[in-house]
């Protein structure tokens, strides 16, 4: 539509400055013509009508030139309107996309906040620590889809530092046994040295497994996270899933295992000589 209405326009102002042309030469031959025509009139009575032929000049020349300048208003102001019809446009669109934005962002504060509420909520609902984390690590694992979570917790021995199984979620282990990793053995052990977090997306199938009454399967994202508080390393957060994470979900699970970490900040365990076992929490 907005071609076949410019077609016509610009046809329109062609047109218009055809007749333009057309009605000036008219006009500049009517002297010649009318004595040629008329045996009535002369150079003497041509030179009589001047003032009237000037006049006539004078009037439809500014009648044409007014006709043109309309013209070109009318086509500037669709051009203007149309451009304002854009910028208004965009501006709105600009204003509906921030918006969205910001709901998006309010909803992920939102959602991160009700999560965290809900973990420390299980954090104090039982009097023994490893129970409370056990009820935690539920929690999160239900809000994310996660088929298994774990929290190993750093200890010392003398001069070597360990990170040992302390609560857990569908975790394929006994609740008497005991695993411990040196810091720097394995993914986790890596992980807590380096005090990086860990993204795997393409998990070893042997290396860690989801059993149930129906069977066994391997989960194939693996996030790990680092338990620091106060610039010391207190353990680290193990979660594996069968589907990706997103990246708001893993800010999410960071903040709740800063919560962890404080956690454990204030219940460490006593550090050892290597002769007798670490306390308890």
């Amino acid at each position: 539509m907005r071609s076949a209405s410019k077609s016509l326009s610009t046809a329109a102002i062609f047109l218009y400055i055809a007749g333009l042309a057309l009605v000036s030469y008219v006009l500049y031959s009517l002297p010649g013509d009318l004595t040629e025509r008329s045996d009535a009139i002369d150079l003497v009575e041509l030179n009589k009508l001047s003032p009237l032929l000037n006049a006539l000049y004078l009037q439809v020349g500014g009648v044409l030139v007014v006709g043109l300048l309309a013209i070109i208003l009318t086509l500037t102001a669709k051009d203007s309107k149309r451009e304002v019809v854009y910028l208004e446009r965009q501006g709105k669109d600009n204003t509906q996309a921030a918006e969205g934005e910001d709901e998006e962002t309010a909803g992920h504060v939102n959602d991160e906040r009700g999560i965290a509420n809900k973990v420390k909520e299980a954090l104090q609902q039982e009097h023994d620590t490893k129970k409370r984390f056990d009820q935690a690590l539920t929690v999160l694992c239900n809000e994310f889809n996660a088929v298994q979570a774990t929290v190993f917790r750093a200890v010392t021995e003398g001069d070597q530092r360990f990170i040992e199984l302390y609560a857990s979620y569908a975790y394929a282990a006994p609740d008497s046994a005991k695993l411990r990793f040196e810091f720097g053995e394995g993914l986790a052990g890596q992980a807590i040295k380096a005090r990086k977090t860990v993204v795997i997306d393409s998990v070893p199938e042997d290396y860690i497994k989801v059993i149930s009454g129906l069977g066994q399967a391997s989960p194939q994202h693996l996030l790990l996270v680092p338990l620091v508080a106060q610039e010391h390393a207190h353990g680290i957060a193990e979660f594996a899933f069968f589907g990706s994470l997103t990246e708001n979900d893993r800010q999410v699970l960071e903040s709740c295992a800063g919560i962890f970490a404080n956690e454990l900040a204030q219940n460490q365990p006593t550090t050892t000589t290597g002769n007798e076992p670490a306390t308890e929490l």
